[in-house]
C-alpha cells in the first residue's frame, strides 16, 4: 500500500485522466477457472497513460461500474458460473488501483459508486439491513464494516469512495468546474447515452 504523495509545488499544466465503467469480474468455470469478463490490456494502457501523464496527473477520476458484481444482482438470473467471484474480482481491482497510485503518487483519486458497485449494498439491504450500515468498533463514525472503502482498502492508497449511487453524494465537482457522475441514463446508440444525461443536467 503506498498512500498519496503531495504535490511539492503545483505544475504548470495539470492533467485528469478519466476510466469509466472496467466492470471488473469473473466468470467460474467446472474446472473452477476464472475467466474475466473485463478487458485487461484495456485498464492496461489506462495505467500506462497515467505513467506517461507523469508528475502533471492531478486527478484520476474512476467513473463508476468499475466492479461487475454479478454474484450480487437482483435484476436477471445469476447463473452457477457468477458464484464465488465477488472476491478474486475485489482483490483484482484493488491490484489495479495500486498500479495507478505507483504511476501517479500524486494524483488525488476518487471512485464514484455506479450502479453495479450498488448491487452488493442492495443485497445488504434486503438480507440485513443492519450489517449495512454498521461500523467496525474501533471506528464509529467511519464507513460501514462491508462498504467499498473497508472491503477494498481504500484509505491505504488514498482513494475516496463517493457514494451512494444516484444521489449528489456520488458525483465528483472538480475545482476545474467539471461535473463527474456515473449518469442512470443509457441508450441502444452511439451517442445517445450522453445526450440523454445532458438533458437532466
Amino acid at each position: 500500500p503506498r498512500p498519496r504523495v503531495p504535490f511539492r509545488s503545483t505544475p504548470a499544466k495539470q492533467y485528469a485522466l478519466v476510466v469509466p465503467d472496467a466492470q471488473i469480474g469473473y466468470s467460474r468455470g467446472r474446472n473452477e477457472t476464472l475467466t474475466p469478463y473485463h478487458d485487461r490490456r484495456a485498464i492496461d494502457v489506462c495505467i500506462q497513460a497515467a505513467q506517461m501523464l507523469g508528475d502533471s496527473l492531478a486527478f484520476i477520476v474512476f467513473c463508476g461500474d468499475m466492479l461487475d458484481c454479478a454474484e450480487s444482482t437482483r435484476t436477471f438470473s445469476r447463473p452457477a458460473s457468477t458464484q464465488r467471484t465477488t472476491w478474486p474480482a475485489i482483490l483484482e481491482w484493488r491490484w489495479i488501483m495500486e498500479r495507478f497510485r505507483m504511476a501517479a503518487p500524486h494524483a488525488a483519486c476518487y471512485w464514484l459508486a455506479g450502479n453495479h458497485e450498488q448491487r452488493i449494498n442492495r443485497v445488504l439491504t434486503d438480507a440485513a439491513p443492519e450489517l449495512g450500515d454498521l461500523p467496525p468498533a474501533d471506528d464509529a463514525k467511519g464507513p460501514p464494516l462491508l462498504s467499498m472503502e473497508r472491503l477494498c482498502g481504500l484509505d491505504s492508497i488514498d482513494v475516496h469512495y463517493l457514494g451512494p449511487y444516484g444521489s449528489k453524494e456520488g458525483e465528483l465537482f472538480h475545482p476545474w468546474g467539471i461535473r463527474f457522475h456515473h449518469g442512470q441514463k443509457v441508450g441502444a446508440k452511439g451517442g445517445q447515452s450522453v445526450s440523454k444525461n445532458l438533458a437532466d443536467a
